[in-house]
């Protein structure tokens, strides 16, 4: 039986392999007849069609094929992007086309037709064949590109998969799955983006369900394939790869800054089942000296819960035997500075109290004879699915958000947002389920955000959403993991999966801390995931009840640890927030691969196992039970400080580095500053006032050093754009016998701003003696105190002034 499968997968293999090849070689046959040039705007008239050029910016072409007396909608779900005014030149010779921007060239061969791309003048990479299509059952068609033997690739969304996808061929279509361990290549999030080593990414302005296939079928090709939609990609190439993700994310837009709460602890599962419990988890936090920020509640906010009976799916409003307050416990919950954070979802059960009014008004997604579309086998039974993309449904829908709005609720959990179920034969009124299927979860986002701004637009919302697509990012979408095994696998699998979602512009990736899905109690387990938990984006312990998520329910030993590692999350707010301007204004991820840092070294670019966290650290999570030591690569051009001891390890060097059960391997960079603050509970006592400024000396960097922090109130959503922030700058740079550091604020600033900051300012790794002399602080002011057993100067001073000086001996 098992050699007549692999027989049979063989023969599959191979026929789809010559389909592939004989679609590619007709399109040999396309031949260049004519050409226009107007405003940016390169068409060529082909034999079967027409391809069209067009330059966005220097680093950005878009490329579109339309065929001959086809119907070619130009819409897009994801790019922003307005075509810029950027110098493009033309040139023709006897057999091609070449069109240049400052970065990128693109030559079109006339004969057989094909598109070649150029950084400057290296070629980096070209069509292999062109808009094709397969003649299959689906009806597939897109594109193909060559690929070098050397290339490595990544982004395509939320996959739990190695950094590397090069090897795979990966379907787009948004798909949940439940306990997935160190394996899953169809989830949430397909994102039809490819980012190469190469230094350049192509977008695929496509929705509707597909492929993409990174060498799997033939192994130097890249190929795009979709069921329909446009046939248009965006090719972008830079300097860096940094460069290449800031267009990209100008292209599709940019994460807005999310309320500072959000990078506080908070408190979720699988679920509380009544106000009783929630008030009770909350003292218990507070008891025992745990941070909290906000509490999330499941489905049984709504409904006593048990499947198939009660859950109440698309009440959308409190289930009162449970929740006799309501809106009583969001505001009391408020008064203590913890936010509420709500669970919806976008299926209405035929028992919900909604349904025969959203089934009557015509807000239901639809079959093909206009009648409401029942779905049979949901899991928590027969349901109606709301039609995101129908104004008025979007219109009922919000209003259901805005009453508990109005009663204080701050945050959203958006689940099974795939959608879940979502049958091919559902029509909605912008078109099939396939076309539109993977784009649902972005709508759903774009609603939420787009009300906000609206009627709440000084408010910055947490919207937490299962699934999403590209661009989502820009309506301030956070996506999460799903659901996660409780397993070593499903911990290990998540720094791959969150630096691939970063590269492709959704930074905000992360994942349940302990794991969700089945398992055991694993105190060590879970003491390792939240320890990884403080260096990812967002910090939500969450599970299914059958094994606590929350820390208060651990043995005090475990307790212990995780107290500690949260706490250290909260002082380290400023550089963490610090982060999430970065994000938002050129789309840096938080989360970066290590060939950020050394992009000249190959293997960098196949590390699963560590990365950096911002520019300052290099994390190396414990990935393994009973794991005694981590071996970890310390990036070229910098010394490494051990973040706990302070041991320094050479730039190119590799080291086996002893772990026990209090600690994860974390270093710093050398040259860096980390700002940060005294420990609290709650991000409302957040303040910099009183700044802790830690600064990692190192004597290899001859060059002046710099640092950045951004400051704001950590609520406004219009702060960036009205400029109701502060920007701080430090530099550290050697001068002459004197070592000079600079303190520099620009001139804006928020409503309770610290009118001076306390400065401690902790410069490891070096021995001052004497403040030689200042500016803008007296000398009287400044204080120097030098720890020769820890090896760090720690110099207090207070600023006052937009810039201060200190020069030391």
């Amino acid at each position: 039986m098992t050699t007549q499968f692999k027989f049979t997968d063989f023969l599959l293999i191979t026929l789809l392999g010559l389909l592939t090849y004989t679609t590619q070689a007709q399109n040999t046959n396309r031949k260049y007849q004519s050409h226009t040039w107007s405003k940016n705007l390169l068409t060529v008239q082909t034999n079967d069609g027409k391809l069209i050029l067009k330059a966005y910016n220097d680093y950005v072409i878009k490329v579109a094929f339309e065929k001959r007396d086809a119907q070619n909608p130009d819409s897009s779900h994801a790019v922003v992007l307005a075509p810029q005014r950027v110098r493009v030149k033309l040139t023709e010779a006897a057999n091609k086309l070449t069109m240049a921007t400052e970065v990128i060239k693109v030559e079109v061969v006339k004969s057989p037709l094909q598109v070649i791309f150029y950084n400057g003048d290296k070629k980096i990479t070209s069509e292999a064949a062109g808009y094709f299509e397969k003649g299959d059952s689906l009806g597939l068609r897109g594109f193909a590109f060559n690929l070098d033997n050397s290339e490595s690739l990544y982004g395509t969304g939320e996959r739990a998969l190695p950094l590397n996808r090069r090897g795979y061929r990966l379907e787009l279509y948004n798909k949940a799955h439940y306990g997935y361990s160190d394996k899953s290549v169809l989830m949430g999030y397909n994102i039809p983006m490819v980012l190469s080593s190469k230094k350049y990414a192509i977008y695929f302005d496509n929705a509707p369900k597909g492929f993409i296939d990174l060498g799997k079928t033939s192994p130097n090709q890249l190929t795009f394939e979709s069921i329909g939609g446009n046939m248009t990609y965006y090719f972008i190439a830079a300097e860096n790869l940094s460069r290449v993700i800031e267009e990209y994310t100008l292209l599709t837009g940019r994460q807005p800054l999310p309320p500072r709460w959000v990078f506080g602890n908070i408190a979720t599962r699988y679920g509380y089942r009544s106000e009783a419990e929630v008030r009770k988890v909350v003292q218990e936090y507070q008891k025992k000296d745990f941070p909290l920020d906000a509490v999330i509640l499941d489905h049984y906010w709504y409904g006593e819960g048990e499947i198939k009976k009660s859950v109440a799916m698309g009440d959308l409003d409190w289930y009162k035997p449970n929740w006799p307050s309501g809106a009583g416990l969001v505001q009391d919950l408020k008064k203590q500075n913890i936010q509420t954070v709500l669970i919806t979802q976008p299926f209405v059960l035929t028992n919900s109290k909604n349904f025969e009014y959203t089934s009557k008004k015509g807000l239901l997604t639809k079959d093909a004879n206009g009648k409401t579309y029942v779905i049979p086998e949901f899991y928590f039974g027969q349901t109606g699915l709301l039609d995101i993309f129908q104004p008025a449904t979007q219109q009922w829908f919000w209003s259901k958000y805005k009453k508990h709005i109005e009663t204080g609720v701050n945050g959203w959990w958006g689940d099974l947002g795939e959608p879940e179920m979502h049958p091919s034969g559902i029509r909605h009124t912008r078109g099939k389920a396939d076309d539109l299927h993977n784009v649902y979860g972005h709508y759903w986002a774009k609603m939420l955000s787009e009300n906000y701004q609206k009627k709440y637009p000084r408010v910055r919302p947490l919207i937490l959403m299962r699934a999403g697509f590209a661009g989502s990012q820009r309506f301030g979408l956070i996506p999460w993991s799903g659901d996660v095994s409780r397993s070593w696998g499903g911990l290990r699998s998540q720094i791959p999966l969150a630096l691939n979602m970063s590269l492709a512009g959704l930074a905000y990736m992360h994942s349940d801390l302990g794991g969700f899905a089945g398992g055991k109690l694993s105190p060590e387990l879970y003491t390792r995931w939240l320890q990884y938990g403080v260096f990812q984006p967002v910090y939500r312990p969450h599970s299914q009840e059958q094994v606590p998520s929350e820390p208060i329910y651990y043995a005090d030993s475990t307790q212990q640890i995780v107290r500690k590692f949260i706490k250290l999350r909260y002082q380290m707010l400023p550089y963490n927030y610090t982060l999430a301007y970065q994000n938002a204004i050129r789309g840096t991820p938080l989360m970066r691969p290590l060939f950020f840092i050394e992009p000249d070294n190959p293997k960098l670019y196949q590390t699963n196992d560590s990365y950096l966290w911002g520019d300052a650290f290099l994390v190396a999570p414990v990935l393994q039970k009973g794991q005694k030591t981590v071996k970890v690569y310390f990036p070229k051009g910098y010394t490494w400080f051990d973040f706990w001891s302070n041991k320094s390890y050479a730039g190119g060097t590799t080291a086996t580095i002893d772990v026990t059960l209090d600690k994860i391997p974390v270093f710093v960079r050398g040259g860096a500053f980390v700002p940060m603050i005294r420990p609290i509970n709650n991000t409302s006592a957040y303040t910099s006032k009183d700044l802790i400024l830690h600064y990692y000396f190192d004597k290899t960097l001859k060059e002046e050093q710099e640092g950045l922090m951004y400051e704001d109130d950590g609520k406004n959503a219009q702060a960036l754009k009205t400029k109701q922030y502060q920007l701080m700058e430090f530099e550290a740079e050697q001068e002459g016998d004197l070592y000079e550091m600079e303190f520099e604020r620009n001139s804006t600033t928020y409503p309770d701003a610290p009118a001076q900051r306390n400065v401690t300012l902790i410069i490891h790794n070096k021995k001052f003696t004497t403040v030689a002399k200042t500016s803008k602080v007296s000398k009287k002011e400044v204080q120097l105190k030098y720890d020769a057993t820890k090896n760090q100067t720690t110099i207090t001073f207070p600023w006052k002034k937009r810039k201060v000086e200190l020069w030391l001996k």
